[in-house]
């Protein structure tokens, strides 16, 4: 190990950066301060990556783009290849990768190497990008100074690139970052949950549950649901502090809107975070910061003024009698699952859901009984309408539509006075947007300017 760090340290070192995207920018633009030998190769080609290859190779770097994996080499041996989280190690250009005998890292372990400030790392299916703003927010408002990068849409590396001071560093960790994760150490680590997604990329289930438990082996602290306690994932139980919705025999737990902790509790039923989810991100966020050395009281008093971002059960307006919520941060089967549990009713079936996008062979399936109990009309669009009209059309009305703007505008025509329209996909934005942000956004203003001709 200690061999690998001076690799790392060595300014005259061959560092390779694979991909081009904003962390492999980020992540080149980190290397040409710490080395004057650094390539970058990309195998696509785009406006933007020529933008950035531009801006890199006048600072020194050598720079491929549009690649030919065939043909390329390299006038010096890599003594390291920081790996951006886009790239699937069994394609072609991953396994092109790892395949150089030099050690493979993701952006954030390369990062970290360079910073003695602590990290706070969180990782699950759904609930990240909450949680780890919701850390951020309160300690911030607790007196210290952090920042929140990493999945979150802020390359690490970026943050250490810029050398301002922080007491804490909160990221957000993907599958696809843990990936590559080797010699890293988060002061504390939080499991918020594991279920299906980002099935394309892994073998099963289980494989994509093992990648997320790498964390564990990088945290001195640890926090995890107490349903994956339960379901006997391979963890280490050193350190370890669990939280559940509904199981006592959490650490944290949930009982009639009060957060409970030993003999004290917390009252949840005026908080600005809803749902049961969201209960369950801060019983993590006290838990983590609670490890770091803050009290539960004022952590949750922190809380308090925490309001939620963007894109995440964001209920935007109320007209003509509708509530409207912008949920396309959506987008696996079991976040589209905790919008209903939070909206729904049960005596009514009060949602109009507009569903849809790319699949990544995820179980959607988990969703039917929510469905039955909660919606009144499902509205599908993109690549997988057709796979879940077949899914769901025996639990409630399905509708296949011609595209995203379509699925909107007849939802809008359908939706009834005290009833929820919903986006809340489910699925993946690439079929037909840049990202879930340009998806949520298209709604709000079809929605703005439906309700203004109304």
């Amino acid at each position: 190990m200690e061999e690998y760090q001076n690799r790392l340290q060595m300014v005259d070192d061959h560092i390779l950066i694979a991909g081009l995207g904003i962390s492999g920018f980020e992540a080149a633009l980190l290397a040409l301060t710490k080395s004057s030998n650094v390539t970058v190769v990309d195998t696509f080609e785009s406006t933007a990556l020529q933008n950035r290859a531009a801006a890199l190779t006048e600072k020194g770097a050598v720079v491929h783009t549009g690649a030919n994996l065939e043909t390329l080499s390299f006038a010096q041996k890599p003594k390291i290849i920081v790996i951006s989280p886009g790239i699937h190690p069994k394609e072609e250009f991953g396994k092109f990768i790892y395949n150089l005998d030099a050690p493979v890292i993701s952006e954030l372990e390369f990062a970290a190497t360079y910073t003695d400030i602590p990290l706070i790392g969180i990782t699950g299916t759904n609930g990240k990008t909450t949680t780890v703003e919701l850390i951020t927010h309160c300690l911030n408002s607790m007196g210290s100074k952090a920042i929140a990068a990493g999945n979150i849409g802020l390359a690490l590396s970026k943050v250490i690139r810029d050398g301002a001071k922080f007491d804490f560093i909160v990221v957000e960790v993907s599958s696809f970052q843990l990936e590559a994760i080797n010699d890293i150490s988060f002061i504390a680590g939080a499991i918020l949950n594991i279920s299906s997604d980002h099935i394309d990329r892994y073998d099963s289930f289980e494989d994509y549950g093992n990648t997320k438990i790498k964390l564990w082996a990088h945290s001195t602290h640890r926090t995890v649901s107490q349903s994956l306690v339960n379901e006997n994932w391979p963890m280490d139980t050193k350190g370890l502090r669990t939280i559940s919705s509904f199981d006592k025999k959490a650490d944290l737990y949930l009982r009639e809107n009060e957060i409970i902790h030993k003999n004290k509790s917390y009252s949840y039923k005026k908080h600005p975070l809803k749902g049961v989810h969201n209960a369950e991100n801060l019983m993590t966020a006290m838990s983590v910061l609670n490890h770091c050395g803050f009290s539960f009281e004022d952590i949750f008093k922190a809380s308090l003024t925490y309001q939620t971002a963007a894109h995440r059960m964001q209920h935007f307006l109320s007209a003509h009698g509708v509530d409207f919520i912008n949920d396309s941060k959506a987008t696996n089967p079991h976040a589209l699952l905790m919008a209903l549990n939070s909206l729904g009713l049960t005596d009514k079936r009060n949602i109009v859901l507009i569903a849809g996008g790319r699949d990544k062979k995820m179980d959607f399936k988990i969703v039917n009984t929510a469905l039955c109990s909660y919606t009144r009309m499902v509205y599908l669009y993109g690549e997988c309408r057709a796979r879940l009209f077949e899914v769901w059309e025996d639990e409630t009305t399905c509708i296949i539509c011609d595209d995203f703007s379509d699925a909107v505008q007849k939802s809008l025509q359908e939706v009834k006075q005290g009833e929820i329209l919903l986006l809340s996909p489910g699925c993946s934005s690439l079929d037909s947007f840049r990202n879930y942000e340009d998806r949520g956004n298209f709604f709000i203003n079809a929605v703005q300017e439906w309700t203004e001709n109304e």
